[in-house]
């Protein structure tokens, strides 16, 4: 092959090569966060399903993904299993959901209580979820970490205390510090106050000091300890009883919905005002990046505590109050109940109606978010 033949197959196999890594590096964050999110959705659905039935509607299908169907995995005499060529998310068809449709057995046919119940199940669901994974990632699998400070500033709480380079933190105020989340992170709930750290030094020998931590406004842009983090290792298992670690799965449960509800609260109250302390909200775009880039760190205990978050997420965001989201069809059904079914009909589309750009509004700012979030990254 002639010289100028060979440099122009080279220069497209690199070129090749470049858009598959390209495409592997799109791709590869939105796959790992689309197969952790659809067992969370398919679990929310489930929540219906059992519901459904339990009240006596009919479900004639339970489907994970979306159609165009593949094959049908079980049936009974009320509901068919199905998989679906899509493989994000699942839903659950009710029999009797159209308009007027009053067959015995139907969505239309059930009573408000029951229809009540049948969308709360799905938010129920995922918080059970949650929990439950939670309780593995604070229970059986969890363990101590060590924190290997890299640098520490000078005059900084954490050199008056006598730390150096090298130095491993063990606890906090007699707290043992995990490996999952940031170890230290609590730390800045505790600014300005006067804490105990237990140390290893680099010769083998532990010891214990008191710190004065800096306050918010002395730490901005320093910390409050004043370090610089070299690295996290696993230390051993911690060997939490099942009532701490349930214990604990339910608290950090509620303190991400309360987080959750705080952000979308600020982000509708002040939606152009940047507020560094306010709770940060994230779409599809940063989860999935926030998934690929931390994987291989966390692994799996760190990706089960992440699915946990994720499921509260979820949780959440279904039970607001706004079409088509369970919460919406909630107050949807409510109001029916409450003006007639004519005028309630009326209410339900408007709502419909206000409640998609709702949604698509909220979709489109999280994730402008996530994108400027990138480019400032990069």
């Amino acid at each position: 092959m002639p010289a100028a033949g060979a440099l122009r197959l080279h220069s497209h196999v690199a070129l090749m090569h470049d858009l598959i890594g390209l495409l592997l590096g799109v791709l590869g964050p939105i796959l790992a966060f689309v197969f952790m999110l659809t067992p969370l959705i398919v679990v929310h659905e489930l929540g219906h399903l059992i519901a459904a039935r339990k009240f006596g509607v009919n479900a004639p299908e339970f489907g994970i993904g979306f159609p165009p169907r593949i094959a049908t995995f079980f049936k009974d005499a009320k509901t068919e299993l199905t998989i679906n060529a899509i493989p994000i998310g699942g839903f659950v068809r009710l029999a009797g959901a159209e308009e007027g449709d009053r067959r015995p057995g139907g969505w239309n046919h059930a009573s408000l209580r029951a229809k009540i119940a049948i969308m709360v199940a799905g938010v129920a669901m995922n918080f059970f979820a949650a929990i439950i994974l939670l309780t593995i990632v604070f229970g059986p699998m969890s363990e101590r970490a060590e924190v290997y400070l890299a640098e520490v500033q000078a005059d900084s709480p954490a050199a008056t205390a006598g730390m150096v380079p090298g130095d491993r933190l063990t606890a906090i105020n007699d707290v043992v510090l995990e490996m999952q989340g940031a170890p230290l992170s609590n730390l800045r709930n505790l600014a300005g106050e006067e804490v105990s750290v237990t140390l290893l030094h680099a010769d083998g020998r532990a010891e214990t000091v008191t710190v004065y931590l800096r306050t918010l406004d002395e730490a901005k842009d320093r910390g409050v300890l004043g370090v610089t983090i070299e690295k996290v290792i696993a230390a051993g298992p911690l060997n939490r009883g099942l009532p701490d670690a349930v214990r604990m799965a339910v608290w950090e449960s509620a303190s991400v919905a309360s987080g959750l509800l705080d952000a979308l609260w600020k982000l509708a109250s002040s939606p152009f005002q940047n507020d560094a302390d306010a709770p940060a909200l994230s779409g599809p775009i940063g989860l999935s990046v926030v998934v690929a880039e931390n994987a291989g760190r966390l692994g799996i205990a760190g990706l089960l505590h992440f699915a946990g978050i994720l499921s509260v997420n979820l949780a959440v965001l279904n039970i607001l109050p706004i079409p088509p989201l369970d919460g919406g069809r909630v107050a949807t059904v409510v109001l029916r109940r409450a003006l007639g079914e004519r005028r309630g009909v009326r209410a339900e589309r408007n709502l419909q109606i206000v409640g998609l750009a709702l949604m698509l509004l909220l979709f489109s700012w999280i994730t402008l978010g996530d994108v400027l979030g990138l480019i400032g990254r990069n």
